[in-house]
């Protein structure tokens, strides 16, 4: 499907014109497509501004809620956008706007400070880690796998064993 003014929504404007304002696009193209050089081709006509947040989502739309023609038979909320479960979701920021039309980029940060808590996956949201000391060796002589001593293969050992508990507490590796 082509992009369509219809399936884009301000979701939230800024206060007195201060600040990124908040959009929704949704579509059955891809997030790779939505993404290309002046998808949303009438940007700078319905208000979108370099910096906004622009949330994507693509998949499947539910011919209930978006019938190909004719009217919705589905009244509003009643019926998922989508049938995928879950839709694929990104979110954007307006990178630039040329001849009216924006091309989004993925500069989003989460956690713009070290002491900023982030959790994912429903885990528990935590400060960034301690920093792991780097592992150094000396090129062996005569050596098994590289290391000269037990202490220097122990090392390696906990510097992983840390790697892993570190995604463990951020969620991004199950814990059981």
């Amino acid at each position: 499907m082509a992009y369509s003014t219809a399936k884009v929504s301000l979701m939230c404007s800024t206060i007195e014109g201060q600040g990124p304002q908040l959009w929704s696009v949704i579509n059955s193209d891809s997030i790779a497509t939505m993404m290309g050089a002046g998808y949303i081709s009438d940007a700078t006509k319905i208000g979108m501004r370099v910096g906004d947040l622009v949330f994507l989502s693509s998949g499947t739309f539910n011919t209930a809620v978006y019938p190909s023609s004719g009217a919705s038979t589905a009244a509003v909320g009643e019926g998922a956008d989508f049938t995928d479960t879950p839709p694929v979701r990104a979110v954007m920021q307006v990178g630039s706007i040329a001849s009216g039309a924006a091309t989004l980029t993925e500069n989003l940060q989460i956690g713009a400070a070290a002491t900023a808590k982030v959790g994912f996956h429903g885990a528990t949201p935590i400060v960034q880690p301690a920093v792991l000391a780097a592992i150094t060796t000396t090129q062996p002589t005569a050596t098994v796998f590289g290391f000269t001593t037990t202490a220097q293969f122990n090392n390696l050992i906990a510097a992983v064993n840390q790697l892993i508990a570190n995604q463990k507490s951020y969620g991004l590796m199950a814990t059981a």
